[in-house]
């Protein structure tokens, strides 16, 4: 899987230049398509670029993202909101495309990891929760692995929800929606943002805009 994903970055593959709106889940990592992330005022290229993927197997859902990092860093302790802290890669899902709740996951290079349950991306916005009351536990293994490769280093992030919570979660759905997001504290202390989506406004809480996620049958 780190192999795709390596060669997409280090090779002259093509990838897409907007965001796919729809993704047909995959029950492999061979045959997933890749998504680069794309900077989220620009939509461009970023100075550090990276790629993820995203398949489900009778395991369950995977998600592993690649991203070069001349400094993978936090200063994250369990319980802290991991985006004010450096480094940290985002995993938003959506169950049901047409329901509003989404789970919002976070994995840091130094293995912290925090988990959101969010009712309404909306009132979210608004500011009607407070952090707290936001926080859950659920099965998600969320792991981060620094890497060097040549001339290329960074660091590598893995989500992985067991196939029961996804079913359960899932429900009747055929469809539903997710983003990969990142926060990239630089070494000259500039924060690049980025995401595999495109958004009309800076902001990752925007369903909408995400990718629509066609499960697999397992």
């Amino acid at each position: 899987m780190y192999a795709t994903l390596l060669n997409a970055l280090t090779s002259n593959a093509t990838l897409p230049v907007t965001p796919p709106e729809i993704i047909v889940m995959t029950d492999c990592a061979a045959t997933a398509p890749v998504l680069p992330f794309y900077d989220l005022y620009t939509r461009g290229e970023l100075k550090e670029p990276g790629v993820t993927q995203i398949w489900q197997d009778v395991q369950g859902l995977h998600v592993c993202a690649l991203v070069v990092d001349s400094c993978p860093h936090s200063r994250a302790k369990p319980g802290d909101p991991t985006w004010e802290c450096g480094d940290v890669i985002e995993f938003f899902w959506q169950p049901d495309a047409q329901k509003k709740p989404y789970f919002e996951f976070h994995v840091a290079p130094n293995q912290v990891t925090l988990q959101f349950a969010i009712p309404d991306a909306a009132q979210h916005v608004a500011g009607a929760y407070s952090f707290d009351s936001l926080c859950v536990e659920t099965p998600l293994v969320a792991e981060a692995q620094i890497f060097a490769n040549g001339a290329i280093s960074g660091w590598i992030a893995t989500f992985d929800l067991p196939a029961d919570f996804v079913l359960d979660k899932m429900g009747d759905a055929q469809e539903g929606r997710f983003a990969i997001c990142r926060y990239n504290e630089r070494q000259d202390n500039t924060l690049e943002l980025s995401s595999t989506c495109h958004f009309p406004t800076p902001r990752f809480h925007q369903p909408a805009c995400w990718h629509r996620l066609k499960y697999v049958k397992i």
